[in-house]
């Protein structure tokens, strides 16, 4: 398991969002060259980005970060149907006490659909180049994260590849 300040992704920002000090001044998107496949990985602690059990995008670090990647991947022409950005929303296994009719599948992939939108709106990326899933608390399993509220159960990831989304 990574420690809090060290980087676990290619980007440059460690799991709560913070740009890693090591890698501070470069760039979050750096390896993506046309004709070669790669892929960018981006994991954000949904308490980064959101109040616990909304979607609404509403934490002021989460912002940032996600403003930073913004700012990174505009560089690059997303809209030429070469890139796909996936986003997959994920919870720890904590059901709903006062919202009988949400769960923490249905959260998941309304938080991945409001990163959708921000990218849409403010980095201007056509909508059939992002796909979105919702994969709720499957991947925070007991064996592997004892604790149902398991903080590092409830992220968002977001992966840009070379290629075409498919469905």
């Amino acid at each position: 398991t990574a420690e809090k300040n060290e980087c676990k992704c290619k980007t440059g920002y460690n799991p709560q969002g913070n740009a890693c000090a090591k890698q501070a001044t470069k760039p979050v998107v750096t390896t993506i060259q046309e004709g070669i496949e790669e892929q960018i990985n981006l994991e954000i602690k949904s308490d980064t980005l959101f109040v616990s059990g909304k979607a609404d995008l509403s934490q002021p670090e989460g912002e940032n970060t996600l403003n930073k990647f913004i700012k990174d991947i505009q560089k690059y022409d997303l809209n030429d149907g070469k890139f796909c950005i996936a986003i997959t929303g994920h919870t720890d296994r904590v059901p709903f006490k006062k919202a009988a009719n949400k769960n923490n599948q249905q959260l998941s992939l309304e938080r991945a659909n409001a990163i959708k939108n921000i990218l849409i709106s403010q980095a201007k990326i056509n909508a059939a180049n992002i796909k979105t899933d919702g994969n709720g608390e499957t991947e925070c399993t007991p064996n592997k994260y004892p604790n149902a509220n398991d903080s590092r159960c409830r992220r968002v990831d977001i992966t840009l590849t070379t290629g075409t989304c498919q469905s």
